[in-house]
């Protein structure tokens, strides 16, 4: 198994992007072009494949791996996420196959909603049980799904450098969630949670430049993308 330092597929539009500027730009300047690119990259691999991108057989049999031997760590719940090809996530396909593989290890899925404080939370549901929240309608647990807290979770990330750092979509849903639900969430070698970004290799970049990276910001433990698995040695 690799570890996030190893080499990796890097994102080269990303590299080539920040390679224009003697200065590194603002986070805020740097996330229009990198949605725009992000929909360029769906676009491109939609037309080749309607239903979006899947981890090829090796990457997701290690990431099986890894996941079974965290089961034995934690409750049997795995919080998950409704992709959306459209924003160059997993296609739903790897969704609906992993949720058949959970349910034979008896591990229940969980999927985030918005409650009405605007704040990310879990319910015990199917992914056929999900329905439309909010202006963007965004497929999430139905109201009268069970809270639950997972210690497990897959999130999705609009990029994430060898190191886990992680670049969501910008509202910060995730990392407050893990602030506030596990005391040492920044914590590497206390925190009681697991986490992996599931992402296209092309979103993957070597390291996040030091100003993009803010305080509450919660690194990943690994990393499931199209052609990879990786891990951190420091995080697992």
């Amino acid at each position: 198994m690799k570890s996030l330092q190893s080499a990796a597929p890097i994102g080269g539009r990303v590299q080539g992007y920040l390679s224009q500027y003697s200065q590194i730009p603002t986070l805020k300047e740097f996330r229009p072009w990198l949605r725009q690119e992000s929909r360029a990259w769906a676009r491109e691999r939609l037309a080749q494949n309607a239903k979006g991108w899947k981890p090829d057989t090796q990457s997701l049999e290690s990431f099986k791996k890894d996941l079974v031997s965290k089961i034995n760590l934690f409750p049997k719940v795995i919080g998950l996420f409704f992709s959306n090809p459209q924003w160059d996530e997993v296609s739903l396909e790897f969704f609906a196959e992993l949720e058949s593989f959970l349910n034979f290890e008896k591990i229940q899925c969980a999927f985030p909603r918005l409650n009405s404080n605007e704040k990310l939370e879990f319910a015990v549901c199917t992914l056929n049980q999900c329905v439309p929240q909010g202006s963007f309608g965004i497929q999430s647990a139905p109201a009268e799904a069970p809270l639950c807290k997972p210690q497990i979770f897959l999130v999705p990330a609009s990029l994430v450098d060898l190191s886990g750092q992680r670049l969501g979509r910008g509202r910060g849903h995730y990392d407050t969630y893990f602030s506030n639900f596990f005391s040492n969430a920044l914590d590497t070698q206390k925190r009681d949670f697991w986490c992996c970004a599931v992402i296209h290799s092309d979103a993957v970049i070597k390291g996040l430049p030091d100003s993009w990276v803010q305080p509450h910001d919660v690194r990943v433990n690994s990393i499931l993308a199209n052609n990879f698995y990786l891990r951190s040695q420091n995080l697992c």
